[in-house]
């Protein structure tokens, strides 16, 4: 995507932000976050970096973890741009609709500190490493800075019984943690 291209959907996101009654400092800054993401897609190291925990719209200190590829958020994006480029908001709207309810559907609420867990147990499998046994876990989240409020033991427990039927946030076996389908 150029930069008039951008340009332009910034402008197409911040009118459909202010003629949905949203307030000029809130459009602001919501037209932001969402250019942000959409910059992220065309970003060509996002291959790399995990798409599948996602900050909560109104509060950064809260996550959704969503199955892998359930949001199918790239195209309902690139269809929801295009129609607002076009000038056609009502057509952007089926596809935002659908990143909501699949993501209200699917997704799991977790806290930071969860999130900063499952990013740990992704960066692993990512690297080759299929489970983590807690020792380890905590040592990477020490060498990131992140130092729990709460034992490793309990958030990983929470996680795990907060798995549902499809959606999978963290497995256990022989005292090893790995990361489910999120």
């Amino acid at each position: 995507m150029d930069q008039t291209q951008f340009d332009r959907l910034q402008e197409s996101v911040a009118r459909a932000l202010r003629d949905a009654n949203v307030n000029e400092k809130e459009a602001g800054s919501r037209t932001v976050e969402i250019l942000g993401r959409i910059q992220d897609v065309h970003d060509p190291a996002a291959a790399q970096r995990d798409r599948e925990l996602h900050p909560h719209v109104f509060d950064k200190n809260r996550f959704t973890a969503i199955p892998d590829g359930a949001l199918e958020l790239v195209p309902a994006l690139v269809k929801s741009a295009l129609a607002l480029l076009a000038g056609r908001p009502e057509e952007a709207l089926p596809e935002l609709v659908g990143i909501l309810y699949r993501s209200r559907t699917l997704g799991i609420e977790i806290t930071v500190e969860e999130a900063a867990v499952l990013r740990v147990l992704k960066s692993a499998k990512t690297g080759g490493e299929r489970s983590l046994p807690v020792v380890e876990l905590l040592q990477r989240l020490n060498d990131e800075g992140i130092k729990p409020k709460e034992s490793i033991a309990t958030l990983l427990e929470r996680l795990r019984l907060r798995n549902t039927e499809k959606t999978k946030l963290v497995t256990e076996e022989s005292e090893r943690w790995s990361i489910g389908n999120v």
